[in-house]
């Protein structure tokens, strides 16, 4: 299983740990000069600049703990169930600040001792005061500071898909004659055609056209139209390659109702073509095939190309994408070495719709 790893925004963490020290040492600046003779209560003396920046250090370095806390635990991904709920991430983190403010203000204690300072007494309950109000305005500024990058996050995303539509729809409009004049064509040429195999390599062509220009608008394609599209995409392939490229088709009849975004078996396979050897000695295999979580899984052995392209990933990342905007799902793809794994979800209409 992939760990994602923890990203700590050290520069604003510090900035707002030393504007909390600061805040907490406004205390110097006024002292009181009254002492409380009952030890119990906290005692407040008139401090001089060592006291000052001590105690500067001490609530800035505990600030700064809290900050590196929440961050940690708000993006932990935790086996225990609960702690998949933001809340008591928050009210965890929160007591835990709390526990180390009182493990700090034991440290405080021991250092005035060993330089036979006279502390500043300060009962459990002010401690814990001070941890929950650090801890919790820290987890208010963790929590603050991910969703705006969040926000910024989904305005580039949504900048960048609308350029990547524009873009789509550029090329569209340039490639709309082109498509029907060939396709128009080749209907012709299957009609002048005598020879039986010239013909049928013909008709599955115009198969390939016809599927294109009507899949041109469309967000998804039923598996059903998408493996019949493949079935003629692939006979053209074998007339290149013959026994070279080898492609087995296991489908489940109940599944072929099912949706996927138009295109992905063909941008699959093609890329499995890309990036490997075809011979007669090195058969290329791919597997397409369902399993009974609703997943249509494409699988080649891989035997890459002694000059090997430059890897662009436009292929598998134009189907992650519209995967993503359909449904909110992902590919998951893995690389074994020996084998390269290509899982595509089946998508439901009535999810598409909403």
């Amino acid at each position: 299983m992939r760990v994602r790893p923890v990203l700590f925004h050290i520069k604003p963490g510090i900035i707002i740990s030393l504007s909390i020290g600061c805040f907490f040492v406004l205390r110097f600046l006024i002292p009181l000069q009254s002492r409380v003779a009952d030890e119990r209560l906290v005692q407040w003396t008139e401090g001089d600049l060592g006291e000052f920046l001590f105690t500067f250090a001490v609530i800035s370095f505990f600030s700064f703990i809290c900050w590196l806390i929440h961050q940690y635990i708000r993006q932990t991904h935790f086996r225990i169930k609960a702690f998949q709920y933001e809340w008591v991430k928050g009210v965890s983190g929160v007591l835990l600040c709390m526990l180390i403010s009182y493990s700090i203000g034991r440290l405080q204690l021991y250092i005035y001792n060993a330089h036979g300072a006279i502390p500043p007494l300060r009962r459990f309950f002010f401690l814990g005061i001070r941890g929950l109000s650090i801890g919790g305005f820290q987890y208010f500024m963790v929590f603050y500071t991910a969703a705006i990058k969040r926000v910024a996050h989904s305005k580039i995303e949504i900048e960048q898909l609308k350029k990547e539509n524009l873009q789509t729809r550029l090329n569209l409009l340039k490639q709309q004659i082109s498509p029907h004049f060939l396709f128009n064509s080749l209907s012709t040429l299957k009609t002048i055609a005598t020879d039986q195999n010239t013909r049928q390599y013909i008709m599955q062509l115009s198969n390939v056209y016809r599927y294109l220009l009507n899949y041109n608008d469309n967000n998804v394609a039923s598996l059903q139209d998408e493996l019949a599209f493949t079935n003629s995409y692939l006979y053209i392939l074998k007339e290149r390659f013959e026994d070279a490229l080898q492609v087995h088709i296991l489908v489940a009849e109940e599944l072929l109702s099912l949706y996927i975004p138009p295109l992905s078996l063909q941008i699959l396979i093609e890329n499995a073509i890309k990036h490997n050897v075809i011979a007669p000695g090195q058969p290329l295999h791919i597997y397409i095939y369902t399993d009974g979580n609703h997943t249509l899984t494409v699988e080649n052995n891989i035997q890459p190309k002694l000059s090997m392209e430059k890897h662009t990933g436009k292929g598998l990342k134009n189907i992650n994408d519209r995967l993503r905007l359909l449904s909110g799902k992902q590919l998951d793809i893995t690389n074994t070495g020996t084998k390269f794994i290509v899982k595509l979800p089946l998508l439901q209409y009535e999810r598409i719709d909403h």
